[in-house]
C-alpha cells in the first residue's frame, strides 16, 4: 500500500457507487490505483510553479478558546460585548460587537 487516498469527481467518469458513508449517507466507490500510475507518481519531478502561499498576517495562528469573563471591565469610551453564537454548543465562539464613542 502506498498510503495514497485520491478523491475525484465529475460527470465524465463515475464508477458504480457501491458503498455508502455511514454519517451522511453519501454514496461513493473505491478502486485500486494502477501500479503504472503509482510508479509515475513516485518519479515526479518538483514543479517550481507549485508552492505554498506566503503567510497571511491577518489569518490567526492561535485558536485557543479563552475562558468567558462574567463581569468585564467597563470603559466609558469603548465597550465590547458579545453573545454566544447559536452554534456555541459546538465551537464556544462569540459573536462580537465593538462600539467606540467618538463624540466629545
Amino acid at each position: 500500500s502506498s498510503g495514497i487516498n485520491a478523491e475525484y469527481g465529475g460527470n465524465e467518469y463515475c464508477p458504480p457507487l457501491t458503498r455508502t458513508e455511514k454519517w451522511y449517507n453519501n454514496s461513493y466507490a473505491m478502486e485500486d490505483i494502477e501500479e503504472d500510475f503509482l510508479k509515475e507518481l513516485e518519479n515526479l519531478e518538483e514543479d517550481p510553479e507549485l508552492h505554498l502561499p506566503i503567510p497571511h498576517d491577518f489569518v490567526p495562528q492561535d485558536f485557543e478558546i479563552l475562558p468567558i469573563v462574567e463581569d468585564p471591565p467597563v470603559n466609558p469610551i469603548c465597550f465590547m460585548r458579545y453573545r454566544r453564537s447559536p452554534r456555541a454548543f459546538l465551537f464556544l465562539l462569540p459573536a462580537p460587537v465593538l462600539c467606540v464613542d467618538t463624540t466629545a
